[in-house]
């Protein structure tokens, strides 16, 4: 009857539900490795081009990839000046 309906009914709306976030998690785990993929060619110097084409990414995506390491790394930071000791005779 009616009871067995709307069990039935939130059965394959929590079974839908969570179909689509395991997608979503899927999606989500995908875009960060290849983020993470695109900083590290970007930090070997790989040329925009071959990254575009190896990670099948469009160019202003990987621009905006790069936009972001730019924004996020530090600065470069002298290192301090090493103190020599000199021997006494």
């Amino acid at each position: 009857g009616l009871a067995e309906g709307i069990e039935k009914g939130l059965a394959e709306g929590i079974e839908k539900g969570l179909a689509k976030g395991i997608e979503k998690g899927k999606a989500e785990g995908v875009r960060k490795n290849q983020i993470e993929t695109v900083k590290s060619m970007l930090q070997e110097n790989l040329p925009l081009s071959a990254v575009v084409k190896i990670t099948r990414l469009t160019l202003e995506e990987v621009k905006g990839i790069q936009a972001s390491i730019k924004k996020t790394s530090p600065k470069s930071v002298r290192p301090a000046p090493s103190k020599k000791r000199v021997k006494k005779k």
